[in-house]
């Protein structure tokens, strides 16, 4: 392989983990609820929330983090679970300073996953999910994971598309 390319490859790489740097990666979510919550980062920028309550008939967590700077945070979330079976009831909420969107609200065992902007948030806004769970039954099953993805900011796949692009075209031009 030609040197250069492997040069513009590496740049194009270096600019693609410095754009994905600058479109204010999320350094740390916490989780905040009833029963016993573990929290975890697995790979720069996934974390994995889980929640277990096996004593109650409801539960709320909280799942936040805190704005590094100003702008627009994509997520892909997957949640998976299980809530009893009588008459449960789960509902996800995003929310925000002065803002909470209803994402799902159904009932019983849960696997969703999508993807979710937080639009125009400010330095040190805090945000995040909100999962409230419920059910009617003696076995007291509230259970679940909830897997968060920062997704980069277009203007890092843009760069990429660029190099490859003028990669082609020099490769082309010769």
């Amino acid at each position: 392989m030609n040197v250069t390319i492997v040069k513009t490859l590496f740049s194009a790489s270096l600019l693609y983990v410095t754009s994905f740097a600058n479109a204010g990666l999320i350094l740390d979510w916490e989780i905040d609820g009833g029963g016993k919550t573990t929290i975890s980062e697995v790979l720069l920028g996934e974390w994995e929330a889980k929640y277990n309550n096996k004593s109650s008939f409801s539960g709320d967590w909280i799942i936040s983090t805190t704005a590094q700077e100003n702008g627009n945070f994509t997520f892909d979330w997957s949640l998976f679970g299980h809530h009893s079976w009588y008459r449960s009831q789960l509902t996800l909420t995003a929310f925000s300073s002065g803002m909470s969107e209803l994402l799902y609200q159904d009932s019983n065992a849960f696997n969703l996953s999508d993807t979710y902007t937080f639009n125009n948030l400010q330095t040190n806004e805090v945000f995040g999910f909100k999962i409230h769970g419920s059910h009617y039954d003696s076995s007291k099953i509230m259970r679940g994971t909830m897997n968060i993805s920062q997704v980069p900011e277009p203007s890092g796949i843009l760069l990429i598309s660029l190099c490859i692009i003028g990669l082609t075209y020099r490769k082309l031009k010769k």
